[in-house]
């Protein structure tokens, strides 16, 4: 008799749980554990650097400044019953966050507590930590990698390689290190995208154990980690349907453990769903016609359509080419169009490379459906993730964002890594896998000094704005904002030289935010700011009026204005100093300060009580029991050689105030002037022994 061969003993690395399946050939490798502390702390390790990082762009709007994560493990639960901006809006607003008017603040509608409840209760504990906050984010971003990892080796065999000849550890170690994910993680805020994908492949990954063991519990943590991914961002809802399609493709399971599975998803989605829309309300609620929050609003249809090619177009170019990045698009900053044009037309050639690449998309989707192609299913993955974030059948209020490839760029990153592994060595036996593996080592090496490179500029708003202000040269936003870092930087100049170039480069970024968006608010107001800076403060006058009819409700501006006015009475320069009072009082015509201060340069400086009087006449009918403005109308009296008026304002004030030494001397030289001399020496020899 035969002897029968001993089984050929798997590498430690390498041993296989033994699984119950309709599929025994996809079993689960059991993989060392120094793997996965490499694949974390190489995810995290890149960006360790941005501990020393400060907040950054929309920062604020999640944590510095938002009513609801400042209030800590108060806010912890408020955050559920809220749109993400509310507690922000609430407090640019200063009102309460049950007090907002939310009609139509921003386009899309955002329903993502999980992430803010973090901010929160990081908030409580440490305060204004900002190193801290983008320490958790690469460690959560490290984290992510470890779970796409394990989720691609539930889909893909290991055979008897070795790790790192995987197509999972290539996949993952390729988007860990790209560069067009750099966003997610320097900016703090944008840790609803991590968490949402996080969440989303644990779900996937619990979802799979369900179809190869069915397993009940399982299935409950598909539904529970795929709920709490939308909590963090709502894009993952393409997952109900990503979910089993990856069991249909890769094989695993049966149609029962596939409907199974998407009941799950589909319970988890919808939800999420109920509970959004009770919070938010719905999608279709009327937008803000502005075009900083709604990019296609000077579009045609036929110009809105083509733009979505050629942005779909970019990200392609963006996955494979990752340079330049930059963190702003609004609102005509595009690749593939020239500087002059703010929207795409049929003509434009990556508006034509967009639709061939959706159809060349759709025909690989179509073709390899049936035949379960790698392919087809990263198609479906890439399209399914990118067509929530397109603008193609509702508006999510910007152009596009480097972050919205985040998840995507799995689909397109398993397909590349499919073909480099897979097929190309079938096809050309010439080409080793090693020689595949050290140029795809190669890459990643590219990718991670760039990543790394990239992050430095997330330092902080300045560090930000001027280094994107050189790539996003049709973005109103960033010339804006770049602007505002040169502005700030003049408050620590002393150099006369230095600053008129600051002021000059300033000047220029401004200006061309404005020529690109001529009804771009924050330009004007900074304008204003830019102009007191170089002393000339009558075209500062000017902007902070224009501001102030803009915005007759916030009252920054006129007090701008009303700031320069005493800027100019400290550089005698009376005159204009009464101009511009009397241009704060346009808009504030019962500001009791600015009436003051009118009329005291009037008097004092001027030495023209006449021009005093309609401002202490005004000032005085508005606030008759001011111990302060009752004295100084009093004054303008006795200026006027009114000294009656003056005693009968005076005397009653001596009254009520019989230990005020300053009322008891105007009194006294009240009486004085008026001819009752010694009455008016007796009151100010009795004034001098009260002071």
């Amino acid at each position: 008799m035969a002897r029968k061969k001993p089984e050929k003993q798997k590498p430690i690395h390498q041993k296989e749980v033994e699984v119950t399946s309709n599929n025994p050939v996809k079993s689960i490798p059991v993989i060392e554990n120094k793997w996965k502390v490499l694949l974390f702390l190489f995810g995290f390790i890149l960006y360790a650097n941005t501990i020393n990082f400060d907040y950054a762009l929309d920062d604020k709007i999640v944590i510095t400044s938002n009513q609801i994560t400042t209030q800590g493990f108060g806010g912890v639960m408020t955050h559920f019953f809220y749109d993400s901006m509310d507690g922000f809006w609430a407090a640019q607003y200063g009102v309460s966050v049950e007090d907002l008017n939310k009609d139509a603040l921003v386009a899309g509608g955002r329903y993502r507590p999980l992430s803010l409840v973090t901010y929160a209760i990081e908030w409580e504990l440490f305060g204004h930590n900002p190193g801290l906050s983008h320490i958790i984010n690469a460690i959560l971003y490290g984290l992510t990698g470890l779970v796409l990892f394990l989720f691609l080796l539930r889909l893909f065999p290991m055979g008897n390689n070795q790790v790192w000849q995987t197509i999972p550890f290539w996949v993952t170690v390729l988007f860990l290190a790209h560069p067009l994910h750099v966003e997610v993680v320097a900016n703090i805020k944008s840790r609803d995208e991590i968490l949402s994908l996080l969440f989303g492949l644990l779900a996937l990954n619990y979802m799979i154990d369900y179809a190869r063991s069915t397993d009940i519990k399982n299935l409950g943590l598909t539904a529970v980690m795929l709920f709490l991914s939308l909590l963090s961002k709502e894009t993952t809802i393409a997952f109900v349907a990503i979910g089993p399609l990856a069991l249909y493709f890769f094989n695993i399971g049966d149609a029962k453990s596939w409907k199974m599975s998407f009941v799950s998803l589909f319970a988890a989605g919808l939800l999420y769903t109920t509970i959004r829309f009770m919070v938010i309300g719905s999608p279709d609620a009327p937008i803000a016609n502005e075009l900083m929050n709604s990019p296609f609003l000077n579009a045609t249809e036929s110009e809105r359509l083509a733009t979505i090619f050629l942005i779909l177009a970019a990200y392609m170019k963006l996955l494979f080419f990752p340079f330049p990045l930059t963190h702003d698009y609004y609102p005509y900053h595009l690749p593939f169009l020239p500087e002059e044009e703010h929207y795409a037309t049929w003509g434009n050639l990556g508006a034509i490379a967009g639709v061939l690449l959706m159809i060349g998309l759709l025909i690989v989707i179509v073709r390899g459906f049936k035949s379960r192609s790698i392919y087809a299913f990263s198609a479906l993955f890439f399209l399914g993730t990118t067509i929530l974030v397109s603008n193609l059948f509702f508006p999510i209020g910007v152009f596009m964002n480097e972050r919205f490839m985040y998840i995507p760029s799995i689909g397109m990153l398993i397909a590349v890594v499919y073909f480099l592994m897979e097929y190309l060595p079938k096809k050309l036996p010439s080409v080793n896998k090693s020689a595949i593996m050290g140029f795809m080592g190669m890459i990643v090496l590219i990718f991670s000094v760039m990543s790394i490179g990239r992050s430095s500029a997330w330092e902080n708003d300045e560090t930000l704005a001027l280094t994107d202000v050189e790539v996003s040269v049709g973005s109103a936003k960033v010339y804006m904002a770049a602007g505002d870092a040169l502005i700030r930087e003049l408050e620590n100049e002393k150099d006369k030289a230095v600053r008129q170039e600051i002021i000059s480069e300033a000047y220029d970024y401004l200006n061309k935010s404005l020529a690109i968006y001529p009804e771009y608010f924050p330009p004007l107001d900074l304008l204003g700011k830019l102009y007191f800076e170089a002393g000339d403060f009558t075209e500062s006058i000017n902007f902070y009026s224009y501001c102030a009819e803009r915005k007759p409700n916030d009252k920054k501006f006129v007090e701008n204005i009303f700031i320069i006015g005493n800027k100019l009475a400290l550089e005698i320069r009376y005159d204009d100093a009464m101009a511009a009072y009397d241009k704060a009082l346009t808009f504030s015509p019962n500001e009791k300060k600015y009436l003051l201060a009118a009329a005291q340069v009037s008097a004092r400086d001027l030495r023209n009580a006449s021009m005093a009087l309609p401002y202490m006449e005004k000032v005085y009918s508005l606030y008759p029991t001011d111990i302060n403005v009752a004295e100084k109308m009093a004054i303008t009296y006795a200026m006027l050689q009114r000294y009656q008026a003056s005693i009968d304002i005076l005397e009653p004030l001596l009254v009520t105030n019989p230990d005020n030494a300053s009322i008891m001397k105007n009194l006294g030289v009240a009486y004085y002037q008026s001819g009752q001399t010694e009455r008016g020496t007796q009151m100010v020899d009795q004034s001098k022994t009260m002071e």
